[in-house]
């Protein structure tokens, strides 16, 4: 038997995504993503010093013992970092002597302030400089990715907890407008409703997430269960009034006749089986997998559609 501690660790997002790069961390082991702007603030390396002066920032992990990585692994793990989005992926070796990719280019105080950070131990910080959205993804995978090469956790160990504290909008600036985070009829933390009108982005959403090893196993939120209040947050998303009555009227109007609070939570049995039957391929254990082409080995399907079927839906295809 497996013994669970309770009640289940809780951490909000903006520390999830701030140590771990992720809203689903895999917090079987440590190795959190430090933020090294002060450090590098004034660096001789010009490529820090001007990204922290465009207000970018310099994020790094710290991975213990400098011979953890041979100059191919490291070359192999900047061409990941850069499949996540990275410009590069640069490197200090701290150890009695200083290398690394960027050592040159670093005075004392900017080596000594990394030695403090690493308690004085020998190892090496892995470092990416970009945006912050852009440098906590690729950490947060980079992480992952140490920790399953060096062993830094048992498979067999389950580490679970609950993310909470979302933000209920993200500001798109392809759009130029807030969007919803989880969805737009998830209810605000009632003590940030007051927000609404001033500031939507500090908004809170109540929902939760259950996560275990890594992997979102459950989704849940609280529902919004008042008509006024839906309406201000379509107005938020961007939706007229007009467009709102359109597309959501049914819904509103319902909401009108006394919807009691509600919520809930959705599990992914899927995903819960996948661990537990030790694979890392949520293929392995559904019931129709689909092939990197989108197609049912079994059923064959897609099948070619008759042409009675698409000129039904008024629909043409070109080869």
């Amino acid at each position: 038997g497996i013994e669970i501690e309770l009640p289940l660790k809780r951490i909000s997002y903006a520390d999830a995504v701030e140590k771990y790069g992720t809203d689903k961390p895999d917090t079987r082991f440590e190795l959190l993503i430090e933020n090294l702007d002060d450090v590098f603030r004034d660096s001789g390396f010009g490529v820090f010093r001007n990204a922290i002066a465009e207000g970018k920032t310099v994020r790094g992990i710290f991975v213990e013992d400098s011979q953890t990585y041979s100059a191919k692994e490291l070359k192999n793990l900047e061409k990941l970092a850069k499949t996540y989005g990275a410009k590069g992926l640069a490197y200090v070796i701290l150890d009695e002597e200083i290398g690394g990719s960027i050592a040159k280019f670093l005075n004392e105080n900017e080596i000594s302030q990394l030695r403090e950070k690493s308690n004085n131990k020998s190892g090496i910080y892995l470092i990416v400089s970009d945006t912050k959205k852009v440098a906590l993804t690729v950490l947060g995978n980079l992480r992952n990715t140490v920790a399953k090469d060096k062993g830094y956790y048992r498979p067999d160990t389950y580490d679970m907890l609950w993310v909470v504290d979302f933000p209920a909008f993200e500001y798109d600036e392809d759009e130029g407008r807030y969007v919803a985070q989880h969805h737009m009829f998830t209810a605000p933390k009632p003590e940030h409703e007051a927000l609404l009108d001033t500031d939507p982005g500090a908004v809170m959403a109540n929902c939760y997430d259950f996560v275990l090893n890594g992997y979102e196993l459950a989704s849940g939120s609280i529902r919004i269960h008042d008509a006024d209040l839906q309406r201000k947050i379509f107005e938020i998303i961007g939706f007229s009034e007009e467009e709102a009555q359109a597309r959501f009227g049914f819904f509103l109007d319902a909401l009108q006749y006394g919807t009691p609070p509600h919520g809930g939570i959705a599990y992914g049995l899927d995903r819960l089986t996948m661990i537990l039957t030790d694979t890392d391929n949520i293929r392995d254990v559904v019931a129709f997998p689909k092939t990197l082409a989108a197609t049912d080995l079994m059923s064959e399907a897609p099948s070619r559609a008759e042409d009675i079927q698409l000129s039904e839906l008024h629909l043409s295809i070109k080869e």
